[in-house]
C-alpha cells in the first residue's frame, strides 16, 4: 500500500469515528464509544494532519467535562450519563486523568494558525490543578490508579498484580483499585493502596507543562516543570539504561526496562542518559522490531508480544518516542521509529496495537490513535505539524 492509499484509508476512519453531534472521534465504536483523554488529544493531532478543522473542535470536546477546580476526567461519557454511576460514584465522566498531552497539542495547533486561545485558560487550570493535587514529596506528580498512566497492565505494576499475572485477575485488581480512591467533589485526590510516580507520566507532564508555558509565558508553571524535570532526572539507572518509577516517599517503585519510560527523552536535560534510551529504543536485542518497538524489552522476563501493555506495540508509545528522537536530532533512529509506525498501523489493519514481531493486529480494530502513523507522512508531504 502506498502513502496516498494509507492516509485515505486513515481518513476513512477517522469520518467513520466522528461523532459530530459530540464534536468528537471516538476511539472505536463498539469497544470504546466515548472520549478519552489523551486518545482526543491524538486525535487532534491526526485531523490536523489531514487538514481538517476538526482538530480544533476536537481540543474543545477535550474540556467539556473540566470540573471548576481545573481537573481534568479520563472519560467523558457525555452529559446526563449515569452508564458508569455505580463504577466512579459520579455521572457523565470518572473521576480519574490521563497523560495532559494538550499542552502538545494546542501548541501545535497555534503553529497552524488555529485560534487555542479560548482553551488556553481551561488548559492552564488544568495543568495547575495537576501539580496543585498530585505533586509528591519527592517532588514527583503521583497516580493513584493505574488507568492514569495509559499503561494499563503494564509490568511496571507487577508489585499489585501479585504472582502469575492473568488479564482477568488484574482487571479484578484494577476495580478494586477504583474503590481503593480517595474522591472529593469528583476528583480521585488519593488512594489508599496505590500512589506511584511513574516516569513517563511524568514526562508527559512536564514536557506539555512547557509546551503550554510556550503559548502562555506563565512563568510560575514553567518553574514547577523545571522543577518535575529535575526530581525525573534523579529516576535514572545506569546500569539499566532506563528511567525507574518512584514512590511519593522518593523510594524506588520499579525498574523494569519498558517503553514508556524511555519517553523522558522528550525532556530530560540529561543529554548521555537521552542518547543511552534511544540507542537501548533503537536496539535490535531490547526494543527494536520488524514493526515498531516492543512496549518491553525483550529481555525482561515479563515480556510476552501478544499480550495486553506486556511487550506488544503501541502507535502512541511508538509516535512520542519518534518525538523524543527528533528533539536529540536523532534523525536515524525517528526514521525507523516512523517508518516502523506505518507499517505497523498498516499491516495490523489500524490496530489499537500489534504484535511487534508480525504487525499482527490487536485489540480494537481499527483505532483511531493508530492514524498517527500519518504525521510523520504528512511532514515529508511538507505538511507537517512539525518544521
Amino acid at each position: 500500500m502506498n502513502d496516498g492509499e494509507f492516509i485515505a484509508d486513515v481518513r476513512r476512519m477517522m469520518n467513520d469515528h466522528w461523532r459530530a453531534e459530540l464534536g468528537y472521534t471516538v476511539p472505536n465504536p463498539i469497544v470504546y464509544p466515548w472520549l478519552w483523554l489523551w486518545d482526543s488529544c491524538f486525535h487532534s493531532l491526526v485531523w490536523a494532519a489531514l487538514t481538517d478543522d476538526r482538530a480544533l473542535t476536537e481540543m474543545h470536546a477535550v474540556f467539556g467535562a473540566q470540573r471548576s477546580s481545573g481537573f481534568l476526567p479520563h472519560i467523558n461519557y457525555g452529559r446526563g450519563s449515569e452508564t458508569f454511576l455505580g463504577l466512579w460514584g459520579v455521572s457523565s465522566s470518572s473521576t480519574i486523568t490521563q497523560p495532559p498531552l494538550y499542552g502538545h497539542v494546542l501548541r501545535k495547533l497555534a503553529e497552524r494558525g488555529y485560534d487555542v486561545r479560548p482553551l488556553l485558560p481551561l488548559a492552564t487550570t488544568a495543568m495547575r490543578r495537576l501539580f496543585e493535587v498530585r505533586l509528591a514529596p519527592c517532588g514527583l506528580l503521583r497516580i493513584f490508579h493505574p488507568w492514569e498512566s495509559g499503561i494499563d497492565d503494564g509490568v511496571r505494576w507487577e508489585r499489585w498484580q501479585g504472582y502469575g499475572w492473568t488479564s482477568s485477575d488484574w482487571h479484578e485488581t484494577k476495580l478494586r483499585l477504583v474503590r481503593a480512591l480517595r474522591v472529593s467533589e469528583g476528583e480521585a485526590i488519593g488512594s489508599s493502596e496505590f500512589e506511584v510516580c511513574p516516569a513517563g507520566f511524568n514526562a508527559l507532564a512536564a514536557w506539555n507543562a512547557l509546551e503550554l508555558v510556550a503559548l502562555t509565558g506563565d512563568q510560575e508553571l514553567e518553574s514547577a516543570a523545571s522543577s518535575l524535570i529535575k526530581a525525573i532526572d534523579r529516576l535514572w539507572i545506569p546500569e539499566l539504561l532506563t528511567w525507574g518509577d518512584g514512590l511519593p516517599d522518593g523510594s524506588l517503585s520499579s525498574a523494569v526496562r519498558t517503553l514508556d519510560a524511555l519517553l523522558v527523552t522528550l525532556v530530560t536535560e540529561d543529554g548521555d542518559s537521552a542518547h543511552q534510551a534511544l540507542d537501548t529504543a533503537s536496539a535490535r536485542d531490547a526494543f527494536n522490531m520488524p514493526f515498531g518497538p516492543a512496549g518491553v524489552d525483550v529481555r525482561e522476563t515479563s515480556y510476552s508480544p501478544s499480550d495486553y501493555h506486556r511487550g506488544s506495540s503501541w502507535p502512541q508509545l511508538t509516535f512520542l518516542m519518534w518525538l523524543g528522537a527528533r528533539r536529540w536530532n536523532r534523525q536515524g533512529v525517528a526514521s525507523e521509529l516512523a517508518a516502523h509506525l506505518a507499517e505497523g498501523a498498516s499491516v495490523s489493519g489500524l490496530a489499537e496495537y500489534w504484535d511487534p514481531r508480525n504487525g499482527h493486529g490487536l485489540g480494537a480494530r481499527p483505532h483511531a490513535w493508530a492514524g498517527l502513523a500519518i504525521v510523520p507522512l504528512a511532514e515529508l508531504a511538507e505538511c507537517s505539524l512539525y518544521p
